[in-house]
């Protein structure tokens, strides 16, 4: 999409639209492979009788493993994993998005207090 809007800057409307074109084609072929290896694990989960949602989560797994997601997006689905309660996760996420923003503060005491604030919470929660 980067190279449509350089074409489109340059005030070339015929390569604007051939690149608008193939992302699009691109897209759609990369949502054609996504579905069939969802299918083909639904289908071997249930040839192995397992139940929909060790499906899910192999899913997950392999979704994770493909597109690498950062740390933040595993610990929640490492949360769901686990069986804990969405408000639990809700105040474990917040307890670290808190966290990262204090640590970005300008002075160094104030970030040592507030890591140790967090800390201590981050024990109760648990």
């Amino acid at each position: 999409m980067g190279q449509c809007g350089a074409a489109r800057t340059a005030g070339n409307q015929k390569l604007t639209s051939e690149l608008a074109r193939l992302c699009r084609e691109a897209i759609k072929e990369d949502f054609k492979e996504r579905r069939t290896e969802v299918l083909l694990l639904l289908v071997e989960d249930a040839e192995a009788e397992q139940s929909i949602c060790y499906a899910r989560w192999n899913f997950a797994n392999l979704y994770i493993s493909q597109n690498k997601l950062d740390s933040r997006k595993m610990q929640k689905l490492d949360l769901r994993r686990h069986g804990q309660t969405p408000t639990l996760q809700k105040k474990v996420c917040n307890l670290q998005w808190a966290f990262g923003t204090h640590r970005m503060s300008s002075t160094k005491s104030v970030d040592n207090q507030t890591a140790g604030q967090h800390q201590e919470s981050r024990v109760n929660v648990n």
